[in-house]
C-alpha cells in the first residue's frame, strides 16, 4: 500500500454539469460530461472557471477532495 495520498498529487480527470430538464445540449440531453484527460487539460478547466467561480450558479455533490483538486487546478468553487 502506498504511503502517499492523492492530496496535492491528484488531478481532475472529468466533471459533469446537469442543467435541469429545460436545458437542451442536443439530442434532448440536459447534462454535459467533460473529459479533461482527452485533450485540453488545464486549458479546458480554465474555460469552465467562470462556471465554477460564479456564486450565482448552484452547484452540488462536491466533496472535500474534489474541492481541493479543483482549487489546485484552475478555479475555486463559489
Amino acid at each position: 500500500m502506498k504511503e502517499e495520498t492523492p492530496i496535492d498529487h491528484g488531478e481532475i480527470t472529468c466533471f459533469s454539469i446537469y442543467s435541469g430538464p429545460e436545458a437542451d445540449f442536443g439530442n434532448g440531453k440536459s447534462c454535459i460530461w467533460v473529459d479533461v484527460l482527452d485533450g485540453g487539460g488545464r486549458d479546458l478547466l480554465h474555460e469552465f472557471a467562470p462556471f465554477f467561480e460564479s456564486p450565482d450558479i448552484k452547484k452540488v455533490n462536491f466533496v472535500s477532495f474534489d474541492l481541493l483538486m479543483l482549487s489546485s487546478s484552475a478555479a475555486s468553487l463559489k
